[in-house]
């Protein structure tokens, strides 16, 4: 949740790109990230995040 806050309402908040918020989720050490297309424009962001 903390992140869709992050994408739709900061005040410099855009459209984000897959790669993107893939990039942000790696940094912070999450592994095995994936981008699983829905049925319209978007796509839901999958990751792990190890122990």
């Amino acid at each position: 949740m903390d992140i869709y806050v992050l994408i739709a309402f900061d005040p410099g908040a855009r459209n984000r790109f897959g790669s993107e918020v893939a990039g942000w989720l790696e940094e912070e050490g999450f592994r095995d990230t994936q981008l699983v297309p829905l049925p319209t424009h978007l796509a839901l962001a999958l990751a792990n995040k190890p122990l």
